[in-house]
């Protein structure tokens, strides 16, 4: 990995990711259970709970219906919309599991799925984030280890890049070629740094391995004549 930090962040994401993944796979091997008991009925919209969120206020509907077993059950959906996805007496369809209410949602693919598909979808997302992470890390490793004897270099002058966020600030070195065989303009990014390098581009050239078969795509920028990072 370039950065001990970034290997950290890819171990982490692959974590978290896995943990909602497996999260989501169990939700949805109980929602499948759940499915196959369960009893489909009337119900009503009769009230909606409203609470606050960080888009303002949001709507929960309070649903009515009647179970098999006769008696008149309540309860509060745990899916909020803003504005309100549904209105006071609006008729909605209720799935739930004889004798037990606690189960009882309304009958609808967010109702149903909703949790599921969130949990899951942030764990595939995390993943692919921490395996692209590792992915660049171990490839940029190996073109490190591989140009240096199979591929070309050539010394070019370079300027600072800098890219915030809220967390952060780093900063890359970017150099540009134009290559007079093929009449291209390529543009090679270093890795990310936590700390300015213009002080260390003043009359100095810097170093990039490319392969000439593919210098798009193959190739990095050799930052070993910056001082370490503490």
């Amino acid at each position: 990995m370039k950065k001990k930090s970034e290997r950290n962040t890819a171990i982490i994401l692959l974590l978290v990711g896995a943990m909602a993944l497996a999260g989501g796979i169990y939700l949805f091997i109980g929602k499948l259970e759940f499915l196959k008991n369960a009893t489909v009925t009337d119900g009503v919209v009769t009230d909606l709970e409203s609470g606050s969120s960080k888009n303002g206020r949001t709507y929960r509907p309070v649903v009515t219906y009647r179970a098999s077993e006769a008696e008149e059950q309540t309860f509060v959906s745990q899916m909020g919309a803003s504005p309100a996805a549904y209105e006071v007496g609006e008729a909605v369809k209720v799935r739930y599991e004889k004798g037990k209410p606690s189960t009882a949602v309304i009958d609808s693919f967010w109702e149903v799925w909703g949790t599921i598909t969130v949990a899951a979808g942030l764990g595939a997302i995390f993943l692919a984030i921490g395996i692209g992470t590792i992915y660049a890390a171990v490839r940029s490793k190996r073109l490190r280890k591989e140009l240096p004897s199979t591929g070309r270099m050539i010394e070019l002058p370079g300027r600072t890049e800098m890219v915030q966020s809220k967390s952060k600030t780093e900063f890359y070195i970017r150099t540009e070629w134009h290559n007079t065989e093929d009449g291209k303009l390529y543009q090679f990014d270093s890795e990310k740094l936590n700390f300015d390098p213009t002080p260390f581009l003043t009359n100095r050239l810097v170093q990039v391995w490319i392969d000439p078969q593919s210098p798009k795509k193959r190739y990095f920028v050799d930052v070993s004549f910056l001082p370490e990072e503490a």
